[in-house]
């Protein structure tokens, strides 16, 4: 379940199941490619599901990964590299806040790469509950690094419900966050400050549960279980027709 892809200028750790047409789920600000546990480990029968580490996040991200930044554009490019790497020539691409940034501009960078852009919640992953906002964090960052930022950040990731009823989510988000450098924290709230959503033309673009918060596939596992499988049947249906008129048309 746990790969490694070796690109010509990073490693990148992935999460992968399943067999079929890609699924791409690229995670929230500020955890990594192990928010998609729940998906990964069941799956979705008939697709292949992959989710990366964005550059920056993860347990095994080497030094100097982010020099220079890492913007979502940036971000959009090491996913299409990964693509290249995995032989994927299209795909669903599906992302929570900061993944959800980084999907649209996949859409905008390679359009014929993305199948169905799938965007995760309605409400991006912000500073609300950051006095200050990304400045503050910023300065939370540099005094104290990851824990720092997980002390101020894991309350607004989760609902009230969800931190009342289920601590052990809590503390796993907040493992997951501490997991990431702080170079990589530090590159996505600057990319955060910056979002750069735009309509993607000729690509079907749906959204999961959108009255629920980026981080629903963890605390709502089951329902959003289904919803993915019923977004995916979408895909289906409406690609598969178009992927067959298109290759009529070539021949």
């Amino acid at each position: 379940m746990v790969k490694t892809a070796n690109l010509a200028t990073r490693s990148v750790r992935y999460l992968e199941s399943g067999a079929g047409p890609v699924v791409l789920l690229l995670h929230a600000f500020p955890l990594n490619a192990e928010q998609w546990l729940p998906q990964v480990s069941k799956g979705v029968p008939g697709w292949k599901l992959i989710a990366p580490d964005l550059r920056g996040f993860g347990p095994v991200e080497p030094a100097g990964a982010v020099a220079g930044g890492a913007s979502v554009e940036r971000h959009a490019a090491d996913v299409l590299d990964l693509m290249n790497h995995l032989e994927v020539r299209d795909a669903v691409v599906g992302g929570s806040s900061l993944g959800a940034e980084v999907g649209l501009a996949i859409a905008r960078q390679a359009p014929s790469r993305v199948s169905a852009l799938l965007l995760i919640g309605r409400r991006s992953i912000g500073f609300e509950g950051t006095q200050g906002g990304p400045d503050r964090l910023l300065a939370v960052l540099e005094r104290d690094g990851p824990l720092g930022v997980a002390r101020e950040i894991v309350a607004t990731l989760l609902a009230e419900t969800t931190r009342r009823e289920q601590p052990d989510l809590v503390e796993a988000v907040r493992h997951l966050i501490e997991a990431s450098s702080p170079e990589g924290l530090a590159a996505g709230i600057r990319a955060i400050q910056r979002p750069a959503a735009t309509p993607v033309a000729e690509t079907y673009c749906g959204a999961l549960l959108p009255d629920a918060g980026p981080l629903a596939n963890l605390e709502a596992p089951l329902v959003f279980n289904d919803a993915l499988a019923s977004f995916l049947r979408e895909v289906a249906r409406r690609v598969a027709p178009a992927a067959h008129a298109a290759a009529g048309a070539g021949g």
